[in-house]
Protein backbone atom coordinates (compact mmCIF):
# COMPACT_ATOMS: atom_id res chain seq x y z
CA UNK A 1 0.00 0.00 0.00
CA UNK A 2 1.41 3.40 -0.98
CA UNK A 3 1.91 6.23 1.48
CA UNK A 4 -0.98 8.13 -0.13
CA UNK A 5 -3.31 5.13 0.02
CA UNK A 6 -2.44 4.48 3.65
CA UNK A 7 -2.96 8.14 4.65
CA UNK A 8 -6.23 8.18 2.71
CA UNK A 9 -7.48 5.05 4.48
CA UNK A 10 -6.73 6.51 7.92
CA UNK A 11 -8.26 9.88 6.98
CA UNK A 12 -11.42 8.22 5.65
CA UNK A 13 -11.79 6.22 8.86
CA UNK A 14 -11.55 9.45 10.87
CA UNK A 15 -14.07 11.17 8.59
CA UNK A 16 -16.46 8.23 9.05
CA UNK A 17 -16.02 8.47 12.83
CA UNK A 18 -16.73 12.21 12.64
CA UNK A 19 -19.91 11.62 10.62
CA UNK A 20 -21.06 9.03 13.17
CA UNK A 21 -20.26 11.45 16.01
CA UNK A 22 -22.34 14.26 14.47
CA UNK A 23 -25.25 11.95 13.62
CA UNK A 24 -25.27 10.36 17.08
CA UNK A 25 -24.87 13.46 19.25
CA UNK A 26 -26.65 16.24 17.37
CA UNK A 27 -29.89 16.95 15.53
CA UNK A 28 -27.88 17.42 12.34
CA UNK A 29 -27.46 14.92 9.52
CA UNK A 30 -23.86 14.51 8.38
CA UNK A 31 -22.67 12.76 5.25
CA UNK A 32 -19.72 12.70 2.84
CA UNK A 33 -19.08 15.76 0.65
CA UNK A 34 -16.48 16.93 -1.85
CA UNK A 35 -13.54 14.61 -2.51
CA UNK A 36 -15.05 12.06 -0.12
CA UNK A 37 -17.44 11.21 -2.96
CA UNK A 38 -14.68 10.60 -5.51
CA UNK A 39 -12.66 7.54 -6.40
CA UNK A 40 -8.98 7.30 -5.49
CA UNK A 41 -8.08 7.86 -9.15
CA UNK A 42 -10.20 11.02 -9.35
CA UNK A 43 -8.58 12.33 -6.16
CA UNK A 44 -5.10 11.71 -7.57
CA UNK A 45 -6.05 13.50 -10.79
CA UNK A 46 -7.33 16.54 -8.86
CA UNK A 47 -4.08 16.62 -6.89
CA UNK A 48 -2.09 16.84 -10.13
CA UNK A 49 -3.94 19.92 -11.46
CA UNK A 50 -1.57 22.89 -11.85
CA UNK A 51 -1.88 25.45 -10.52
CA UNK A 52 -3.17 23.78 -7.38
CA UNK A 53 -6.97 23.96 -7.36
CA UNK A 54 -9.01 24.79 -4.27
CA UNK A 55 -11.27 21.89 -5.30
CA UNK A 56 -8.61 19.63 -3.81
CA UNK A 57 -9.09 21.27 -0.43
CA UNK A 58 -12.89 21.27 -0.05
CA UNK A 59 -14.10 19.81 3.25
CA UNK A 60 -15.13 16.15 3.10
CA UNK A 61 -18.26 16.35 5.28
CA UNK A 62 -21.52 18.30 5.07
CA UNK A 63 -23.96 18.53 7.97
CA UNK A 64 -27.50 19.77 7.41
CA UNK A 65 -30.48 20.59 9.58
CA UNK A 66 -33.66 22.33 8.50
CA UNK A 67 -32.63 25.35 6.47
CA UNK A 68 -29.01 25.31 7.61
CA UNK A 69 -25.81 23.61 6.47
CA UNK A 70 -22.19 23.57 7.54
CA UNK A 71 -19.11 22.02 5.93
CA UNK A 72 -16.77 20.13 8.23
CA UNK A 73 -13.07 19.59 7.57
CA UNK A 74 -12.02 16.76 9.89
CA UNK A 75 -8.39 17.01 10.98
CA UNK A 76 -6.57 14.30 12.88
CA UNK A 77 -3.71 14.94 15.20
CA UNK A 78 -2.03 13.77 18.35
CA UNK A 79 -3.84 15.40 21.23
CA UNK A 80 -0.94 14.73 23.60
CA UNK A 81 1.15 17.38 21.80
CA UNK A 82 -1.38 20.18 22.31
CA UNK A 83 -0.82 21.21 18.69
CA UNK A 84 -3.21 21.46 15.77
CA UNK A 85 -2.30 21.50 12.09
CA UNK A 86 -4.17 23.06 9.16
CA UNK A 87 -2.78 23.13 5.63
CA UNK A 88 -2.57 26.66 4.24
CA UNK A 89 -4.55 25.71 1.13
CA UNK A 90 -7.24 24.05 3.24
CA UNK A 91 -7.88 27.29 5.12
CA UNK A 92 -7.81 29.28 1.86
CA UNK A 93 -10.44 26.93 0.38
CA UNK A 94 -12.60 27.18 3.51
CA UNK A 95 -12.57 30.98 3.43
CA UNK A 96 -13.29 31.03 -0.33
CA UNK A 97 -16.23 28.63 0.09
CA UNK A 98 -17.66 30.71 2.92
CA UNK A 99 -17.42 33.89 0.82
CA UNK A 100 -18.70 32.41 -2.45
CA UNK A 101 -21.30 29.93 -1.21
CA UNK A 102 -22.46 31.59 2.01
CA UNK A 103 -21.94 28.42 4.05
CA UNK A 104 -19.95 28.11 7.28
CA UNK A 105 -16.85 25.92 7.32
CA UNK A 106 -15.53 24.46 10.54
CA UNK A 107 -12.42 22.45 11.31
CA UNK A 108 -12.99 19.50 13.63
CA UNK A 109 -9.92 18.20 15.44
CA UNK A 110 -9.68 14.68 16.81
CA UNK A 111 -7.08 12.29 18.13
CA UNK A 112 -5.64 10.01 15.46
CA UNK A 113 -5.17 7.13 17.89
CA UNK A 114 -8.59 7.04 19.54
CA UNK A 115 -10.70 9.19 17.16
CA UNK A 116 -11.79 10.97 20.34
CA UNK A 117 -13.06 14.48 19.61
CA UNK A 118 -10.80 17.29 20.77
CA UNK A 119 -12.85 20.25 19.61
CA UNK A 120 -13.54 22.52 16.68
CA UNK A 121 -12.80 25.99 15.40
CA UNK A 122 -14.42 27.95 12.60
CA UNK A 123 -12.37 28.94 9.58
CA UNK A 124 -12.73 32.56 10.72
CA UNK A 125 -11.33 31.74 14.18
CA UNK A 126 -8.34 29.98 12.64
CA UNK A 127 -7.71 32.87 10.25
CA UNK A 128 -7.77 35.34 13.17
CA UNK A 129 -5.31 33.12 15.06
CA UNK A 130 -2.91 33.13 12.11
CA UNK A 131 -3.32 36.84 11.46
CA UNK A 132 -2.57 37.60 15.11
CA UNK A 133 0.44 35.30 15.46
CA UNK A 134 1.65 35.23 11.89
CA UNK A 135 1.96 32.00 9.95
CA UNK A 136 4.35 29.36 11.19
CA UNK A 137 5.00 27.56 7.96
CA UNK A 138 6.94 24.37 7.79
CA UNK A 139 8.00 22.25 4.89
CA UNK A 140 5.98 19.34 3.71
CA UNK A 141 4.51 16.32 5.44
CA UNK A 142 1.64 14.10 4.44
CA UNK A 143 -0.14 16.01 1.69
CA UNK A 144 3.08 17.59 0.48
CA UNK A 145 1.90 21.15 1.12
CA UNK A 146 2.78 23.87 3.60
CA UNK A 147 0.82 23.97 6.79
CA UNK A 148 0.37 25.99 9.94
CA UNK A 149 1.17 24.42 13.28
CA UNK A 150 -0.47 26.15 16.21
CA UNK A 151 -1.34 25.49 19.83
CA UNK A 152 -4.85 24.17 20.39
CA UNK A 153 -6.83 26.88 22.16
CA UNK A 154 -7.80 25.98 25.70
CA UNK A 155 -11.35 27.04 24.94
CA UNK A 156 -11.80 24.96 21.79
CA UNK A 157 -15.54 24.41 21.29
CA UNK A 158 -17.09 20.96 21.41
CA UNK A 159 -18.59 20.15 17.99
CA UNK A 160 -21.76 18.66 19.50
CA UNK A 161 -22.29 21.86 21.51
CA UNK A 162 -21.62 24.05 18.45
CA UNK A 163 -24.21 22.13 16.41
CA UNK A 164 -27.03 22.44 18.96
Amino acid sequence: MTGFAQRLMVAQAFESATIEYVNRLTAWTAEPFGQALLTVDARKNIQSIEPDTLLRWLPDIIATRGGDAVLIDAKMGRHDTGNAVVEKRSLEAALAVQAAWGIRVIFFFGDQETYAPIGMMTADEIERTFRRTGPQTFDTRGSGTEYWLFKEPDDMTNLAVYLT
